[in-house]
């Protein structure tokens, strides 16, 4: 049994994906956060002191399956099945 988690934390917002597979293959996961915006300010006697603005953008964390790289000359197959 494989288990996997990710986490992805700004400030107060935060990501978890944990997966929990049977098999043993390499793969991996997908966690986007596309834009954070975080302000803070801060007053003294009813005037602005301070202030921070940070912007992030398209966090990503990322756990897809891998695949062994193909042989020279060779062209990639998609095989669908549907049910």
């Amino acid at each position: 049994m494989n288990k996997d988690v990710a986490e992805l934390r700004v400030n107060r917002a935060s990501i978890k994906l944990i997966r929990l597979l049977s098999y043993d293959h390499p793969h991996e996961i997908s966690a986007y956060i596309p834009r954070v915006e975080m302000r803070r300010r801060r007053f003294s006697g009813g005037h602005l002191v301070w202030e921070e603005e940070i912007i992030l953008n398209s966090l990503t964390l990322v756990h897809a399956p891998l695949h062994p790289p193909a042989a020279p000359g060779s062209s990639p197959r998609l095989r669908l099945k549907f049910c």
